[in-house]
């Protein structure tokens, strides 16, 4: 597959092949932005002993049939930032941008329930 207007490995049509491996694989994520409509792949990681969980970008390798990581796939091929439209600051995807987001909610909230429970504790 060769994109005729593609800037780097990220803006290459997605392929039939790449969704099914997808699919198949419960580790990877198709994120769809919702501003350019691209798709994008990322694989989850849950570390077995703080339960942290981590994502890698990652693209369809057609050749090996596997998906590799992005960053190493295009290290030495583009130095433009990505982003989701016109909209997207800083050069982050706008989907990362929402997952790290609400990962601060969920800490948030989480300090919050225990300053709770030390007052009902105290009182």
């Amino acid at each position: 597959m060769t994109p005729t207007n593609a800037t780097s490995i990220a803006d290459m049509p997605v392929s039939e092949a790449a969704l099914t491996a997808a699919t198949s694989d419960a580790s990877i994520e198709k994120k769809v932005c919702e501003q350019s409509g691209k798709v994008s792949f990322q694989r989850k990681a849950v570390d077995a002993t703080t339960g942290a969980v981590s994502y890698t970008d990652v693209v369809y390798d057609e050749a090996k049939a596997v998906f590799v990581n992005q960053v190493a796939t295009e290290a030495s091929t583009s130095t433009e930032k990505k982003s989701c439209g016109a909209g997207a600051s800083s050069g982050k995807s706008c989907c990362k941008k929402d997952r790290n987001l609400v990962q601060k909610v969920k800490l948030l909230l989480l300090q919050v329930k225990r300053m709770l429970l030390q007052q009902k504790c105290n009182n």
